[in-house]
């Protein structure tokens, strides 16, 4: 997949009930989604050739899946240079807790600033991959 268009007449698995199904079923009609319990499910149908394609959220995809594909296998999967959908990440802490609300802060704070967040982003989810998205 090149471009969003691409997605209009393939197979796609998705994890039920995500906000990537909802987009495909409401942006992309004639696809056909296949709904699947938990990702490894989803995942396991791509690589069985059930589906054409999966959607997941950038980290999972690259940490959690392709993470644990042998590396001669790798070639066999691609990360799309595009996204169908923007998902903002977060970390909760309990409530009352000023000093390492404070030190989490000032830890990410400074990690973006000087650009390591996506640095560090991107050596993890892509660091063999060809294709990262621009964003990053």
């Amino acid at each position: 997949m090149k471009q969003p268009d691409d997605i209009a007449k393939l197979r796609i698995g998705a994890d039920k009930g995500t906000v990537q199904e909802i987009t495909l079923r409401d942006k992309y009609p004639t696809a056909k989604v296949i709904s699947y319990d938990d990702t490894p499910l989803a995942f396991a149908a791509l690589r069985n050739g059930n589906v054409q394609a999966i959607t997941q959220d950038d980290a999972q995809t690259g940490l959690g899946l392709l993470a644990n594909v042998p590396e001669a296998a790798k070639a066999d999967f691609e990360i799309s240079p595009f996204s169908i959908t923007k998902e903002y990440q977060g970390i909760g802490l309990p409530k009352g807790e000023d000093r390492l609300t404070t030190k989490v802060n000032t830890v990410l704070e400074g990690l973006e600033k000087d650009g390591q967040a996506g640095e560090n982003l991107r050596s993890l989810v892509w660091p063999r991959n060809k294709i990262c998205p621009a964003t990053w």
